[in-house]
């Protein structure tokens, strides 16, 4: 899940019709201009962000793996928590519960009227199991997902997730590949903003 930085950046070049040639030789005579290569560096990891949170679900080809052990809210509730979403989270793709026929995809706000509702009937003692859906809290200071709609006794069948883009060692930035083109257009969309 990782995408070559150096790629990237000669894809921007050709796609804004910068000869690396050309560039190379400004930089090398003291031409007043950027370093276009270094300032693409620069914003790739902003222009990743936005990419991720902006693409569509069916456009991620790859993610990483999310689980982790579900504690309970509350004696036979329906809800769970999966805790210690992993610090790089950035955006859910998929998770299924064992006793759930299908997963979700969508983390629902917080601020939603149906997880005030469900965390109302919970608080009364209701045992009742609500459709699944999931939404982003904190518990003890960490984030964590909530997991509404799953019977005590279940885990996590299936989970996906896409981490925070960041910048690795040998040059390579932690993104999806199957995104690398829409990563390309932002870059360039940016530089053109820039030059303006």
């Amino acid at each position: 899940m990782r995408v070559d930085i150096d790629e990237v950046v000669e894809s921007v070049l050709i796609k804004l019709d910068e000869s690396p040639d050309l560039l190379d030789e400004a930089i090398e005579y003291g031409s007043p201009q950027f370093d276009l290569r270094e300032l693409i560096r620069n914003i790739i990891v902003e222009a990743a962000e936005a990419v991720i949170i902006s693409a569509d679900r069916e456009s991620f080809g790859e993610w990483l793996p999310l689980s982790g052990a579900v504690r309970r809210i509350g004696e036979g509730s329906s809800v769970g928590q999966i805790f210690r979403v992993p610090d790089d989270f950035m955006r859910l793709i998929y998770l299924r519960m064992s006793d759930w026929t299908v997963g979700v995809t969508e983390l629902i706000s917080t601020g939603d009227v149906s997880v005030s509702l469900r965390r109302h009937w919970l608080s009364r003692g209701c045992d009742r199991v609500c459709p699944p859906f999931v939404t982003m809290g904190y518990h003890d200071g960490e984030r964590a997902l909530e997991i509404f709609g799953s019977v005590a006794g279940s885990r996590v069948a299936e989970g996906g997730y896409i981490p925070r883009p960041r910048v690795e060692e040998e040059n390579k930035l932690l993104f999806p590949p199957s995104l690398k083109h829409l990563l390309t257009d932002k870059l360039v969309n940016i530089i053109k903003e820039i030059r303006e």
